[in-house]
């Protein structure tokens, strides 16, 4: 049986590793470019988490995410490697979490 949606999370940070929060409208673009590529997106709510580094610290986050529902196709699949990092340089952030 094939599926033909993939559903696709991204979780994004409120606040800049300065401690600095994030521009609302950082936010907005990304909805914007889910909707346009994949014809809609959900929001999904301010939400926390906690993650600890290579080091050993540990580290409070409060987020926001997306989620999105995909053609399972590898062109979807190369197209979240991309828009990755993409995110990465918008939100000023190493790594950001996106899970399919």
């Amino acid at each position: 049986m094939s599926l033909r949606k993939l559903r696709v999370e991204i979780t994004l940070p409120r606040f800049y590793k300065n401690g600095k929060k994030i521009e609302d409208e950082k936010f907005l673009e990304t909805d914007t470019e889910l909707r346009k590529s994949f014809n809609g997106c959900e929001r999904m709510p301010n939400f926390e988490g906690t993650w600890i580094s290579s080091s050993g610290k540990v580290y409070a986050d409060r987020n926001q995410g997306f989620k999105v529902d995909v053609p399972n196709k590898n062109e979807s699949l190369s197209f979240f490697k991309q828009y990755k990092r993409k995110l990465e340089r918008r939100f000023d952030q190493d790594e950001i979490y996106i899970i399919a």
